[in-house]
C-alpha cells in the first residue's frame, strides 16, 4: 500500500480498485459491472500468478483483438463441401422466388 492508501501491485503501483475496474473496462468492456471484492480477488489472483494485475487479465481474459487464422483455398473448397452435403436432395425453390418472399413477414 502506498502512501495515499492504494495498493500496488507489480507495476501497476496507485492503482485502487475503481481504477482497477476503469482498467479491466477498458480491456474489456464485459467487466463494466465489477465489484470491489472481484476486483480485489483480480489483485490476489494476481499476485498469487506473478503477475501485474494487467497481465493477469491480459491471460485470462479472450483476445477480442486477434484476428482469425486464414483458410487456404481447399480449406474453404472443404468447409463448403461439408455444408452442400445433402443439400442435393432439397426441392428447388420456385423459378419466382425472390428476397421479398423471405422477408415477407417483416413488413
Amino acid at each position: 500500500m502506498n502512501n495515499s492508501g492504494e495498493t500496488s501491485v507489480h507495476g501497476l503501483s496507485g492503482l485502487s480498485c475503481g481504477r482497477l475496474k476503469a482498467k479491466a473496462e477498458e480491456m474489456n468492456p464485459v467487466l463494466q459491472q465489477i465489484t470491489p471484492e472481484p476486483a480485489e480477488q483480480l489483485v490476489a489472483q494476481a499476485r498469487a500468478h506473478g503477475l501485474s494485475v494487467d497481465e493477469y487479465l491480459k491471460d485470462i481474459l479472450p483476445d477480442t483483438n486477434r484476428h482469425p487464422e486464414q483458410l487456404s483455398s481447399a480449406e474453404v473448397d472443404q468447409i463448403l463441401d461439408e455444408l452442400a452435403e445433402g443439400s442435393e436432395h432439397l426441392p428447388a425453390l420456385p423459378p419466382n422466388f425472390s428476397r421479398e418472399d423471405i422477408y415477407a413477414d417483416h413488413g
